[in-house]
């Protein structure tokens, strides 16, 4: 699929609702590592990471600032 809204006309899919998900594809490996294991901070959530105004950052570091996940030691380096 060429784009987000190829890809939700295909299998017809709200166009919005398939570029938030695959904004999901972005996040750094520990960051899914974490949510899989359910040790991710407590506000770090589906909705937390849907509902950013702005794309996620390719840079991992960036997107453990933005979701504050590095808080508290939480043990995630770069």
């Amino acid at each position: 699929m060429a784009n987000a809204t190829e890809l939700a006309r295909r299998f017809k899919l709200e166009p919005g609702w398939v570029a938030e998900v695959l904004r999901m594809t972005l996040l750094a490996p520990d960051i899914v590592q974490a949510i899989v294991d359910g040790h991710q901070p407590r506000h770090l959530n589906l909705h937390a990471v849907r509902g950013q105004q702005t794309e996620v950052p390719v840079d991992w570091q960036e997107q453990r600032v933005l979701f504050r996940f590095a808080e508290k030691g939480m043990g995630i380096s770069a």
